[in-house]
C-alpha cells in the first residue's frame, strides 16, 4: 500500500501538467514535453544516490543490525546489547552522512548545469523552471526512499505510508495552484515535508530503540497457577 502511495506521490503533479496542457502525440497518448522531458532529466541525478544506498545498506548496515538483533534473540547480555546498538548507530550515522552529502552534491552541480541542458533539450523557460525544481524534488524523493527503507528495515512501515499520504496530499493542492507557472514545486515540497515527517518518527522510536523492541517483541509467558498452602488455625496437640 504505501508502495502505491509513493508512487502515486510522485506522478501526481503529471497527471495534473498533463490535464493542462492536453498535448497528445497520438490518440489515448497525452504528454507534455516542457514539463515530461526535465522531469526525467531530474530523476537521473538520483541514480548515483540510490545505488549508493542500496550497496550500504545490503552491506554494511546490514551487517551491524543483523548482529544487534541476534544479540536481543539470543538473550545476551544488557552490556553485550548496547555495544551492537552503538555500532548500528555509527553505521546507521556514517551511512545517513554519506548518502546526504553526495545527493546534496549530485543535486547542487544539476542546478547549476540546468541552464547549460536547458540548452541542448530546448527547454523554454518554464521547462528551466521545471527542471530545477525538478532536481530538487527528485533530490527529496531520493533521499525520502532512503528513509522509507531504513523504516521497512525496523518493521516500522506506518511511517512510510503515512509520509507518502503527505508527500501525495502536499504535491496534489500545491500543484493545482502552481503547476503553470510554478512547475513541479508541489512535487519538492511535498517531499521535503514527507522526509522532515518520516525523519523525525523514525528518530523518535529509534532513539529509544532497546525499550520500543522490549515493549513490542516482549514475551507471552504462559500464565501461572498459584498453589496455596492453607494452615490450620489451631493444629491438633499430640
Amino acid at each position: 500500500m504505501s508502495g502505491f502511495l509513493i508512487y502515486m506521490a510522485a506522478w501526481v503533479d503529471d497527471f495534473i501538467a498533463w490535464y493542462h496542457f492536453r498535448y497528445s502525440l497520438s490518440k489515448g497518448f497525452i504528454f507534455a514535453p516542457q514539463y515530461d522531458i526535465p522531469m526525467f532529466v531530474s530523476y537521473l541525478f538520483i541514480i548515483p544516490t540510490l545505488t549508493l544506498f542500496v550497496l550500504n545498506l545490503e552491506t554494511s548496515f546490514y551487517f551491524n543490525y543483523r548482529s544487534f538483533y541476534e544479540s536481543i534473540e539470543e538473550n545476551r547480555t544488557l552490556n553485550f546489547i548496547k555495544i551492537n546498538k552503538r555500532m548500528l548507530d555509527d553505521n546507521l550515522f556514517s551511512t545517513t552522512k554519506l548518502i546526504l552529502s553526495v545527493q546534496f552534491s549530485f543535486a547542487l552541480s544539476g542546478i547549476i548545469l540546468s541552464a547549460s541542458l536547458g540548452k541542448i533539450l530546448l527547454l523554454d523557460s518554464y521547462g528551466l523552471k521545471a527542471l530545477r525544481f525538478g532536481i530538487v524534488g527528485a533530490a527529496a524523493n531520493g533521499i525520502f526512499l532512503y528513509v522509507s527503507l531504513i523504516a521497512h528495515y525496523f518493521d516500522l512501515p506506518e511511517i512510510p505510508m503515512y509520509a507518502s499520504i503527505i508527500a501525495f496530499s502536499v504535491n496534489l493542492v500545491v500543484s493545482l495552484f502552481t503547476i503553470i507557472h510554478f512547475p513541479a514545486i508541489g512535487f519538492a515540497i511535498g517531499f521535503i515535508i514527507a522526509i522532515l515527517y518520516s525523519w523525525i518518527m523514525f528518530r523518535k522510536i529509534y532513539k529509544d530503540l532497546l525499550h520500543f523492541e522490549f515493549i513490542r517483541n516482549r514475551l507471552s509467558l504462559p500464565p501461572r497457577q498459584v498453589i496455596i498452602h492453607k494452615t490450620e488455625e489451631n493444629p491438633p496437640l499430640r
